[in-house]
């Protein structure tokens, strides 16, 4: 499981990489092509929604559902997570603002230490990518975990690609397009930049 942490300072250019890489990842281009599934979450929108911090350590595919797929009626969470739970290698969760955390969300807290799970989630082997200030606490334990710390202080544009693919590598291929599209069909025909309606 790839776990990078990137720290930097205000206005470093932490959240504005987190959406180039959203953005390489929806054009199909860059290092984030490699994922079948990438999905950015700023922390400082959920943290104090009561609703997100009721969701039970272990269904990451219910705040995926309920934020990111803003509670989609064309796929239920359960089949969100069947969807997901086939491409787990090639999935990366992006979790921008560690440093704003409040501690108040199980799911974030077992993604960022699944350790202290008695049976693995479902989720196991997604790519987990953070972005935090260096002064903060909460990144003590992404330091601890992570298999790449980047701190970022500013680069030039043209070196921007160069830093994604350090920091969003994947050692896998990425799967079959048809397989995907088949697997995903019962969400993707509304999904954004699909041509029809939500």
């Amino acid at each position: 499981m790839l776990f990078r942490s990137i720290e930097g300072g205000p206005g470093s250019g932490k959240t504005t990489l987190i959406d180039k890489i959203g953005l390489d990842w929806a054009r199909n281009e860059g290092a984030a092509a490699g994922y079948t599934f990438v999905f950015t979450i700023p922390i400082r929108l959920l943290q104090n929604v009561k609703a997100y911090q009721d969701i039970p350590a272990n269904d990451l595919h219910e705040l995926l559902h309920d934020f990111c797929l803003g509670g989609s009626k064309k796929v239920t969470p359960d089949e969100l997570q069947e969807i997901l739970g086939a491409y787990t290698t090639n999935m990366l969760i992006v979790l921008d603002g560690l440093d704003e955390y409040n501690g108040k969300l199980p799911v974030l807290d077992q993604l960022l230490d699944p350790s202290a799970e008695e049976e693995a989630p479902w989720h196991t082997g997604c790519g987990l990518l953070v972005t935090s200030r260096p002064a903060a606490a909460a990144i003590d334990v992404a330091r601890a975990r992570s298999d790449g710390n980047y701190e970022l202080v500013g680069f030039a544009p043209d070196k921007m690609e160069q830093f994604i693919g350090l920091c969003v590598e994947l050692n896998t291929a990425k799967p079959d397009a048809d397989a995907v599209r088949r697997a995903g069909s019962s969400w993707q025909d509304g999904a954004p930049g699909s041509g029809t309606a939500g």
